[in-house]
């Protein structure tokens, strides 16, 4: 991928330094295949990041500078949002850390590191023939997968019927790295389907296959809509005093108008004047409406009326 662009906003998050750092790559630009990297620090008294917050990531296509300005604002400023955000995009501690365990290998006396919620699983495998080349519990930024030169057919046909890809003695969790609750769902249930293969009690793949469930349409929070303040306008004003006072009359409300009727009491020629494509648009139409109504002689010589020299 090739560095499209890249920015700093800074700001505090309750009194102490902060600040956003975002950095878009892409593949292929007019595609919109890419993603854009947003990492969170907290900032030393010269501005410098520091210390990690987190990371979370988006699609380059769903990328808005101005939707990331407001979210940056409310992360600073809204604990609530604050702490929406970092469940939805499983933002630094809130993700989880897996263990890893060190497993002999057996016949071979030798040892592996594996983690722990898939080791018993793994010892299986590799008891059973299947030596295992690579495996992970995955997460919210990591994705389940275990490896080997083959693997047990019943798994393979239940990993492939729960969601999972399924090729080359590989089994793992596919889901785009904008999605963190999805591939910690995956995870789970990943590591569910290996283990009860263990235990000798695989299930069908529809029960494993529940994760997907997790996969959002839209890869970025909601936020909230910031209310819009409307100045009252002198004759509003005027008319809620004499309202209150029992004094408003008929021509106190006929002098109210609103938003929308600034050219209410405009002539059509002046607002023709305005909106000067009005006269071409309707020029235009008419000439539709003809070739529809004449048929299909006028329907092969549509004639485009010359806009007025005005």
């Amino acid at each position: 991928m090739e560095l499209l662009a890249t920015k700093l906003f800074q700001g505090d998050i309750e009194g102490r330094a902060a600040c956003l750092e975002y950095a878009a790559y892409f593949e292929t630009l007019h595609e919109d295949t890419g993603d854009v990297d947003i990492h969170l620090y907290y900032c030393d008294s010269e501005g410098a990041p520091t210390d990690p917050i987190g990371t979370f990531v988006i699609p380059l296509r769903d990328f808005d500078s101005s939707w990331l300005a407001r979210f940056w604002s409310l992360y600073q400023r809204n604990r609530e949002f604050r702490e929406g955000a970092i469940s939805f995009y499983r933002i630094g501690n809130y993700q989880r850390h897996q263990k890893r365990v060190r497993i002999p290998l057996p016949g071979a006396g030798e040892e592996t590191s594996v983690d722990a919620a898939i080791a018993e699983a793994v010892w299986a495998l590799n008891a059973q023939g299947f030596h295992t080349l690579g495996a992970s519990a995955g997460g919210a930024l990591s994705r389940a997968y275990v490896s080997s030169e083959h693997l047990p057919p019943e798994l393979e046909q239940v990993a492939e019927a729960a969601g999972f890809r399924v090729a080359n003695g590989v089994i793992r969790v596919v889901v785009p790295m904008s999605q963190p609750v999805a591939a910690e769902a995956g995870a789970d249930a990943f590591c569910r389907m290996l283990n009860d293969w263990a235990a000798g009690n695989l299930a069908a793949g529809r029960e494993y296959a529940g994760w997907q469930q997790a996969i959002r349409v839209c890869n970025l929070i909601p936020l909230p809509q910031v209310p819009q303040h409307r100045e009252r306008s002198e004759a509003v004003t005027q008319l809620i005093k004499k309202s209150l006072k029992g004094q408003a009359s008929f021509q106190d409300y006929a002098k109210l108008r609103s938003g929308r009727d600034g050219f209410s009491r405009a002539t059509t020629d002046a607002l023709i004047e305005e909106l000067g494509f009005v006269r071409k648009v309707c020029s235009q139409a008419a000439v539709y409406a003809r070739q529809a109504y004449h048929g299909s002689e006028a329907a092969g010589q549509l004639v485009v009326p010359r806009a007025d020299p005005a």
